[in-house]
């Protein structure tokens, strides 16, 4: 294959991914719930897919039969609207918790100079702790997140065949596998990063984790529902 044609393609996917959309939110979210590593190989597996998809000339079949699009479209809406509400359940749950135990805590301390827990007539204050999402459950998310994402398909169908060479001595399929584990790749180094960048410098801010949190909750319910209505939009 072309090297020049190559690093071009190269260029303009890693552009692309790093402009911060649903997979973003989602990344951000995981990684605050220290699920990114779980999140990006379920990203990266459903990414793999529909490149193997493509080269196939399975994934064709999306720009053939409108409805496919359309059930996609609004199963991935969906999967966001359910991935952003969680993540908005969850800094309630958070929220409401620290202010239990706020109020707890200063209610022992008025009644009781003691530390809370110290002495005969302390009490323990426990923090509500928000259930986590399995490994394998964050897996299947991320790998949901990515399979039913409209924009993955229009991408790998409209600009992944335009970096097809005619003159190499490759078969076109052959080609088309190549640059989509390329794009795999470039997605996972990537996706590591924003899960591991979000988890080390928001981990140790509290506040600033659940703000970010419920702005990535809000981003996916926002885009999920984009998601669902843009198809419908165009129908007929």
């Amino acid at each position: 294959m072309d090297l020049t044609l190559l690093a071009a393609y190269w260029v303009v996917i890693a552009l692309l991914a790093s402009v911060p959309g649903a997979d973003w939110a989602y990344l951000i979210s995981a990684g605050l719930r220290r699920r990114g590593n779980q999140a990006v190989l379920g990203m990266v597996v459903g990414h793999l897919i529909i490149a193997v998809a493509t080269a196939l000339g399975l994934a064709a079949l999306v720009a053939t039969h409108q409805w496919i699009s359309i059930v996609i479209g609004i199963c991935g809406g969906l999967v966001l609207l359910k991935l952003g509400t969680s993540a908005l359940h969850g800094v309630l749950e958070e929220r409401r918790g620290r202010t239990t135990a706020e109020v707890v805590a200063a209610a022992v301390e008025d009644a009781d100079p003691q530390p809370a827990g110290s002495g005969a007539g302390g009490v323990a204050v426990r923090q509500r702790t928000t259930v986590q999402p399995s490994k394998a459950a964050t897996v299947a998310q991320g790998a949901s997140v990515s399979l039913l994402n409209p924009k993955v398909y229009l991408m790998f169908l409209t600009l992944v065949p335009q970096f097809v060479s005619q003159s190499s001595p490759l078969t076109d399929t052959a080609q088309l596998l190549i640059l989509g584990l390329i794009h795999v790749a470039t997605c996972g180094v990537l996706y590591l990063g924003v899960a591991h960048g979000a988890g080390a410098l928001l981990l140790s801010r509290p506040r600033a984790a659940t703000a970010v949190t419920a702005a990535s909750g809000l981003v996916m319910i926002v885009l999920g529902l984009v998601v669902i209505v843009e198809p419908l939009l165009h129908l007929g």
